[in-house]
Order: C-alpha cells, then sequence, then structure tokens
C-alpha cells in the first residue's frame, strides 16, 4: 500500500466552509496539535510535551482581586499504607484575573490521615484569609472517587470548612491526561505564570516530567485547580473529543462530493 501524506491545509474544501476549524485546532495542547494539525501520529505523551517549565512566565506576588482555587488531590489511604514509595497529597493554589493563571502555592506531603486532615484544614483556612486580602473570590475543591463511602467523606472534608465555598468534584470519568490539557494548552500559550518562591524548581520539573515522572500529584492538583476555575476547563476537553468526530465527518462528505 502507498501512504499519502496530507494535512488540513491540503484540505481546501474544508478549510473554505468552515474557516474557524484551524484556529481550533491551534488552541489545542502541544500533543493533539501535532496529531491533529501536522499529521505526525508518532507523537506520544512524554517529558515536555505535556508540560514544558519553559511555557511557565515567572511574576514577584500573586495579582489583586480574581478568583482564586485551591484544589487537594488526596493520596489514598490503602496506596500510603501498601507502597513502598507512597502517593503524595498535594494542593494547588491558582488564580485566575483577565484571562491569565498564577500558581500561587503548591504543596506536597506524605502521612497519615489524620495529619492529612489537619493539614487540609489549616492550608484551605490559611488561603482563605490570603484570598479575602487579595480582595479575590474564594473555593476549595478535591477530586471525589466513585462510590458511597467517598461520598461520605466529601461531606465530612466540607463540614471541617463550614463557612468557605468547600465541595468535591468528580472527573467525569476522564483520565489525568486529558483532565490536564487544557491547562497544557493556557501553560504554552504564555497565559500561566508562576509566584516566584521557593517551591518553584520542585513545582516546574514534577511538571516538565510528565507522564514519565513517578508521581502525578502536583499535576492532578494544578490541572483540578484549572477546570475548577474557568468553564474552558472542562468545556476543551469535549472540543478535543468533538473535533476528532468532526474531522472524520468532514472527511466523509469531502470525499463524498470529489466522488459526485
Amino acid at each position: 500500500m502507498t501512504f499519502i501524506y496530507a494535512t488540513l491545509y491540503d484540505n481546501k474544501i474544508l478549510m473554505e466552509k468552515d474557516p474557524g476549524y484551524l484556529a481550533n485546532l491551534k488552541a489545542q495542547s502541544k500533543v493533539d496539535r501535532e496529531r491533529l494539525l501536522e499529521g505526525n501520529w508518532k507523537i506520544e505523551p512524554s517529558a515536555g510535551n505535556i508540560f514544558n517549565k519553559a511555557w511557565f512566565g515567572s511574576i514577584p506576588a500573586a495579582p489583586s482581586g480574581g478568583e482564586i482555587v485551591l484544589f487537594w488531590d488526596f493520596a489514598s489511604t490503602e496506596k500510603a499504607l501498601n507502597k513502598p514509595d507512597p502517593d503524595f497529597t498535594a494542593a494547588t493554589a491558582m488564580q485566575k484575573k483577565d484571562g491569565r493563571f498564577a500558581v500561587l502555592d503548591c504543596v506536597d506531603f506524605q502521612s497519615g490521615p489524620a495529619e492529612t486532615e489537619k493539614k487540609f484544614v489549616n492550608v484551605s483556612r490559611q488561603w482563605a484569609a490570603k484570598a479575602k486580602q487579595l480582595g479575590a473570590t474564594f473555593k476549595v475543591r478535591w477530586e471525589q472517587e466513585p462510590g458511597s463511602a467517598s461520598k461520605r467523606d466529601a461531606a465530612r472534608l466540607s463540614s471541617l470548612l463550614a463557612g468557605l465555598d468547600a465541595h468535591a468534584v468528580g472527573t467525569g470519568g476522564k483520565d489525568k491526561i486529558t483532565r490536564a490539557k487544557a491547562l497544557s494548552a493556557q501553560a504554552e500559550a504564555g497565559n500561566v505564570d508562576v509566584v516566584e518562591a521557593d517551591w518553584n524548581e520542585r513545582y516546574l520539573n514534577h511538571m516538565h516530567n510528565q507522564p514519565e515522572a513517578d508521581h502525578d500529584d502536583i499535576m492532578d492538583s494544578s490541572s483540578g485547580a484549572f477546570n475548577a476555575l474557568t468553564d474552558d476547563g472542562n468545556a476543551l476537553v469535549e472540543m478535543y473529543r468533538k473535533q476528532l468526530e468532526d474531522m472524520k465527518m468532514k472527511k466523509s462528505e469531502v470525499r463524498m462530493q470529489n466522488v459526485e
């Protein structure tokens, strides 16, 4: 068989019928853009492709106003007890203002349930106070696993932060890489900054090395914070899926027109 390489730029009919399609493809994450726009189906999610430390800007301090989310990614008790290198619990504070995003803080630690719960309450309330000083709205979110026990635990955690906008959110069945795509696209576009602090190097190295790093807790808390801050989070993920289906349909339509 003979393979004839072609890209969207070769499909004049599609580009004329849907001029915005090219812009949608360019707005995707690096891996998806390489596949769908450039035809590079050999590219795989790897270090530097999902997140690249060079994509993140740096700012001296958090700006005033906007909206701040503190998102928690909890390590399960079972994993913590049974793994030689247990998962971390991580929390990322992220701010949205004027179309830009800033990673304000990131903590991660390995500890038992009682100590984790204590840190959850203390860090959450500390950030609630900081957000108030900045004149920003504030909410706390964390991932809720399936099952009734997880729902009961989520209700208990919410009660520990009484008075704050705090509750669990589902993943919609999406895997970790898919949930990170919206943040990845914004970071590559130069719309994500990191507030200068001693945790920056660890944070950027962790993000850059995904998905090959031993742990993904910081990435999960970061993508969770981004998706909680903006409707674009889940909307972009759905857009990627829809575009794949649209591309298949439009290719079929073009073939039929060429036959006619």
